[in-house]
């Protein structure tokens, strides 16, 4: 093989995922798996759904008062997600 054919494994994962158009589910599932974690038990509890489409978080609450919350703290969770996954995912965040 060539020199200029060669890609790190983490290029060649980025490639495939990007290719087959997969990597926006695998996001969104790395952040369902981290939500309890970064938002806290109160807050994941009272989730219903949370899905991310392009660079938009849509989380979904059953609790009108922690919509309320959730609104005020846009900021602190886009930061607090796009630290969790040492990416840029997120930029705006949706609370329904």
């Amino acid at each position: 093989m060539s020199e200029h054919n060669q890609k790190t494994l983490k290029d060649a994962i980025n490639a495939m995922l990007d290719a087959y158009k997969l990597k926006g589910g695998i996001l969104q599932s790395r952040i369902n798996n981290k939500w309890a974690d970064m938002m806290g038990p109160m807050i994941a509890s009272h989730t219903k759904e949370i899905k991310i489409i392009g660079s938009t978080l849509y989380i979904y609450v059953d609790s009108a008062p922690l919509k309320q919350e959730l609104m005020m703290a846009r900021a602190k969770i886009v930061q607090r997600i796009n630290e969790e996954m040492n990416e840029n995912l997120v930029k705006e965040v949706i609370v329904k």
